[in-house]
């Protein structure tokens, strides 16, 4: 899923969600409740003695309930499980013809550690994408991870935009953290253009919300997500390297959809209807998969990124970015740490209410089995 879902673009556009289905990138072009109990990783080799104080982790908490899928946001005029096209964010080459491969690639491929380590899965969350918490910046220079291997040090130094977002968690199938979560869904090297920074922040803003043309932007959906921390150490943050976006059908059932779906439905109709499985698959069916692939991962590879002893090992709690990012070198410089993502616009008002609208008009339907309409719950 995800070696074959990443847009590869001449501009150097990183893109920190699933693309319809191109080629993997090559370094170091940027980028029910859950039964599973965290695997103990053993500790790296790769643990370079810090020189400066990681900052504090801006999360507290954990998520206490899991909330039902399609539960919509208070004051979201979006519908979380709309049916239709699959979200999108921007790129360099939405016009290039997608590459589909000889079948679209599911759990166990999106959770394989045989590429590139920067782009291995630690964490699988579902949750909707909060309204008015959508920002890009820029600024920030590259800083390449050291056990990425020199090559991707030449990359150090060039100007990025970042774009960030916050998510209400409905559920960890992996891994275990807060209720809301700050995300970078989406960045750029953007190199001398210093001239037109301010209108592909803008730009970029703009799509997160509304999508491309004849596509729909991410905020404001419930989508499940696939997190690593951020491959740059110039900024201290979980990336989101894809997702699939959560829907619900006629009969009230809820899928989860494949990046590629619209791409195999209009270019190879005579085999969409063979791939569904793995295209549009029932959501639980999908968190079962995602939870076995993992645990295979940590049986073969001891609980680390890669098969390579002095790789870093895999984290499942939120919370424990900050070390990750001290025991990768990130914290090294003691004149150069990395930044937290900006604010939210506004920050120092209230922030939007993400509890559940319980008098919205088209209230979740009852899931199959003729199970009540969940409870509304309040998300702190």
């Amino acid at each position: 899923m995800l070696k074959h879902m990443m847009i590869v673009a001449t501009s150097l556009v990183g893109v920190i969600f699933f693309g319809a289905c191109m080629d993997a990138p090559s370094m170091p072009t940027p980028v029910p409740t859950s039964t599973l109990t965290p695997t103990a990783a053993p500790t790296s080799t790769l643990t370079p003695t810090p020189t400066s104080t990681p900052t504090p982790s801006p999360y507290a908490g954990y998520l206490a309930e899991e909330i039902p899928p399609c539960t919509p946001v208070l004051g979201s005029p979006v519908d979380p499980c709309e049916p239709g096209t699959v979200p999108r964010v921007p790129s360099a080459a939405v016009s290039a013809p997608p590459y589909l491969g000889d079948a679209p690639e599911g759990a166990k491929e999106a959770l394989t550690l045989d590429y590139t380590p920067e782009f291995v899965i630690h964490i699988v969350v579902r949750g909707t994408y909060l309204p008015g918490t959508e920002r890009c910046t820029s600024g920030t220079r590259y800083r390449s991870p050291p056990y990425l291997g020199e090559e991707s040090q030449e990359w150090n130094g060039i100007g990025q935009i970042k774009c960030f977002a916050d998510i209400r968690v409905h559920d960890y199938i992996l891994g275990h953290g807060p209720s809301r979560l700050t995300l970078q869904v989406y960045w750029e090297f953007y190199g001398a253009r210093e001239e037109v920074i301010e209108g592909l922040r803008e730009f970029y803003e703009h799509f997160l919300v509304e999508g491309e043309p004849g596509t729909r932007g991410i905020i404001g959906r419930e989508m499940v997500l696939f997190l690593f921390p951020s491959i740059d150490h110039a900024t201290e943050v979980w990336q989101a390297f894809g997702g699939m976006d959560v829907q619900r059908q006629e009969d009230g059932t809820v899928i989860a959809v494949h990046p590629g779906r619209d791409a195999w439905r209009s270019l190879r109709p005579n085999e969409y209807g063979g791939h569904l499985s793995v295209l549009e698959p029932d959501l639980s069916r999908l968190e079962q998969d995602i939870v076995a692939a993992h645990q295979a991962r940590v049986s073969e590879y001891g609980g680390r990124i890669g098969a390579d002893t002095r790789l870093p090992s895999l984290i499942s709690d939120i919370h424990d970015l900050d070390e990750f990012m001290v025991s990768t070198g990130a914290y090294d410089d003691p004149d150069n740490p990395p930044a937290q993502p900006p604010p939210v616009p506004g920050e120092g008002d209230p922030l939007p209410d993400i509890g559940v609208d319980d008098a919205t008009p088209t209230a979740p339907p009852a899931p199959p089995g003729g199970e009540s309409t969940p409870t509304p719950v309040a998300v702190p």
